[in-house]
């Protein structure tokens, strides 16, 4: 991409801007849904892991490894996914 960080740049007519939109509001959507949850109950239902990294913009080049090597910290019953879906490729494991 050809425009600065968190600077707007016009293209055919369309408006581009690199880190307008990422994963940073819906990870503090679910802090706040937490947060909310301990409020009113005292504690949570059930035991929640995030796992959050910061290179989504460049394709997460590292994240495979890294889920290879903590396998077993990260296993889940289930999983959400923030932002946009899954490369043709995961195996969805």
């Amino acid at each position: 991409m050809d425009h600065a960080r968190l600077r707007a740049g016009l293209r055919e007519g369309k408006l581009y801007a690199r880190g307008a939109s990422d994963n940073k509001g819906n990870i503090v959507a679910r802090l706040a849904a937490l947060e909310a949850i301990l409020s009113a109950e005292g504690r949570l239902p059930i035991n929640v892991k995030f796992l959050i990294e910061g290179d989504e913009e460049i394709g997460s080049p590292n994240l495979g490894a890294f889920v290879a090597r903590h396998r077993d910290r990260l296993r889940a019953d289930a999983c959400l996914w923030e932002g946009s879906g899954v490369s043709a490729g995961a195996s969805g494991r």
